[in-house]
Order: C-alpha cells, then sequence, then structure tokens
C-alpha cells in the first residue's frame, strides 16, 4: 500500500510539474523568427533620417537629393560626380502606404535598414556606414519578403 501511495504521489507531482511548464514557457524562438525593430536611439534615429532621404529621393525620381546621403559605391552606381541618375536596378516606387523603417541595426560605423511599403517589395534591405560623423547610405541588397 506504500509503493502504491509513493507512485501515486510522484505521479501527481509529476503531472503538476509537466502542466506548470508548459503554462510557463512560451513558444521556442526559430532561428527564421524576424523581430523588426524600429529606431529607438538618437543615433538610430539619424541613420533612419538619412535612409528616409535616400528612398525620398528615388520614389520622387530625383537623384540629386538621393546623391546627398549616399557614399562609395554607391555614389558611383548614381553618378553623384557628374550627372546623377537612377540605375534601373535601384528605381523604387510608392504603393498605398506611406515608407517606413520596419528594421534597423546598428554596430560600431556600419548598419543595415529594411524600408517597409516601396515597390518593389514588400521589403528593402540598404546597408549604411559612418562617413566622418554622418551616416550614409552605402549599398542596396533588393527587396525581400519576410515570412
Amino acid at each position: 500500500m506504500r509503493w502504491l501511495l509513493l507512485a501515486f504521489g510522484l505521479s501527481v507531482g509529476f503531472a503538476a510539474f509537466v502542466v506548470l511548464a508548459a503554462v510557463t514557457s512560451g513558444p521556442a524562438a526559430s532561428p527564421d523568427d524576424v523581430r523588426e525593430h524600429a529606431p529607438e536611439s538618437k543615433d538610430e534615429k539619424a541613420a533612419a533620417r538619412v535612409v528616409m532621404a535616400y528612398v525620398d529621393g528615388l520614389i520622387r525620381e530625383r537623384p540629386d537629393r538621393a546623391c546627398l546621403v549616399v557614399a562609395e559605391p554607391m555614389a558611383t552606381a548614381m553618378r553623384c560626380a557628374t550627372r546623377p541618375r537612377i540605375p534601373r536596378d535601384m528605381q523604387m516606387g510608392p504603393t498605398s502606404d506611406r515608407p517606413r523603417i520596419a528594421h534597423i541595426s546598428l554596430s560600431g560605423d556600419q548598419g543595415h535598414a529594411w524600408i517597409a511599403n516601396v515597390s518593389p517589395g514588400p521589403m528593402e534591405d540598404v546597408s549604411l556606414r559612418r562617413v566622418q560623423t554622418v551616416w550614409r547610405v552605402v549599398d542596396r541588397s533588393g527587396a525581400f519578403g519576410v515570412a
């Protein structure tokens, strides 16, 4: 009878532990999970303003304005030193929603940003680099989707 009570007590304790663990733990994070990070710090907001100026210049087809916030190698691709242009693979258009920075990540003097609500899209990825004291767009990875 003692063994039966001990087995019953252990099984009830184990069942209570399983229920408690299931309730308190959330789903496991997947490497494919994407967590957007909007600009928060002063530096991130400064970099986001540069990215938005770049995007605005491309959407409005004003390469002269976009050239104000780019650095090499992007400046060469856009011919900023002579007659600015927007290369075909860099062209962007508006969507029904206003473009926004969906994610920004800065590490030292480099970073990247995801721009949402642009065409082609659904998102556009650009690389940033600090040039002296200001952020500049230096590369564009292109459109991508996040599932």
